[in-house]
């Protein structure tokens, strides 16, 4: 059904009996709903939401401790974990029978997410935020489309800050705060005070498009590139509202595929 397209058959006709007792089809009902809101408000993110967690459980793994003769701790297996609905392997085989572009790029963008975060819990922070462009990559044709909200959440966005943070590349930091639904003002302030930024900084100025930070620039830190960009007519807020979101949007795509080449 996920390969014919019939998410509205999964998630409208398909009876809860079987949904509740076949995991096969309560995993593709998830699917066809997350696939067929997007990229949609907040819907999508509670059905995303509900998607991840399912996939989480499944992929987690169980460890068991084994003691030796003398009754000190030896070996140590990781086997499946029986919590989630079916699985690892068996996630596995079903992935593999799935064709429809939609449905893989939703699920490698999961699997991605959930990888990147072991990266940030090992301090390994290049590369968890390879693999989030990576998220946003795949979901968005390269960055020519907007990343879906449920890909870059605000939790998600937070995790690249950090990322971006721990590596010094506070310009970085500052572009990025922009993307949370609430702009942390605070954050971006203190990441552009920063003296000891790693990343090229006159470089990703460009690509800074809130007013409030750009006067920040101009008028704390007197800097010319800021002054040049506030300067830009589409970043005027006289502007009607469908002006400035094409304007951020712009740069949102651009800063992306900038940090893409950085970092892949």
């Amino acid at each position: 059904m996920l390969n014919w397209r019939e998410n509205d058959y999964l998630t409208l006709q398909v009876p809860p009996s079987l949904v509740m007792n076949n995991p096969y089809i309560k995993l593709g009902q998830l699917l066809a709903s997350t696939c067929k809101e997007l990229p949609g408000p907040k819907e999508c993110r509670r059905t995303a939401k509900e998607l991840w967690e399912v996939v989480v459980q499944i992929c987690s793994v169980s460890v068991q401790h084994k003691r030796n003769h003398d009754g000190r701790v030896g070996l140590i297996k990781h086997r499946e974990s029986s919590m989630g609905i079916l699985y690892r392997s068996k996630l596995i085989t079903f992935i593999k029978k799935l064709r429809e572009p939609l449905v893989l790029t939703t699920l490698i963008s999961l699997f991605v997410k959930l990888h990147s975060i072991v990266r940030v819990v090992t301090n390994q922070y290049s590369a968890a935020l390879n693999l989030y462009l990576q998220a946003g990559a795949v979901c968005s044709d390269l960055f020519t489309k907007g990343v879906p909200p449920d890909v870059y959440s605000d939790q998600v966005l937070k995790r690249m800050i950090k990322c971006c943070s721990m590596m010094n590349c506070h310009t970085q930091v500052a572009v990025l705060c922009q993307f949370l639904r609430e702009v942390d003002y605070m954050t971006a302030f203190k990441a552009l005070q920063e003296q000891n930024s790693h990343d090229a900084m006159d470089s990703f100025y460009d690509y800074i498009w809130d007013v409030t930070i750009l006067e920040y620039l101009t008028c704390i830190l007197l800097l010319v590139a800021a002054i040049k960009a506030i300067g830009q007519t589409e970043l005027n807020t006289s502007n009607p509202e469908e002006v400035l979101q094409l304007a951020a949007h712009k740069r949102k795509k651009r800063f992306l595929q900038a940090m893409a080449k950085l970092y892949f």
